[in-house]
């Protein structure tokens, strides 16, 4: 499949570019070398290959939940009231 300056144009106003009428037709070769080594890619037989999701075997390293903050939301605080009272006035 070969890239032609029209389709770089209809590329380019799909993803809202702007490219000048010079840079069109190197947009097209540089295009077309990309669609060249995907058709490459597809090619090659990859039955048997679980997909990955990262190219490194590592787990995500997560920290403790736990709370380590005081909350705005304590009951009886001023904040609190403050947004019982906004509540009340939204229901009123």
């Amino acid at each position: 499949m070969s890239i032609q300056q029209n389709d770089v144009i209809k590329i380019a106003h799909l993803a809202r570019l702007q490219i000048a009428d010079d840079e069109i037709a190197g947009y097209t070769v540089k295009l077309s070398k990309v669609i060249t080594l995907l058709e490459e890619m597809n090619q090659i037989n990859t039955d048997g290959i679980l997909p990955m999701a990262h190219p490194f075997d590592h787990a995500q390293r997560l920290r403790e939940d736990k709370v380590t903050e005081r909350s705005w939301f304590i009951l009886g605080s001023p904040s609190y009231r403050v947004m019982i009272e906004i509540n009340e006035c939204k229901h009123a």
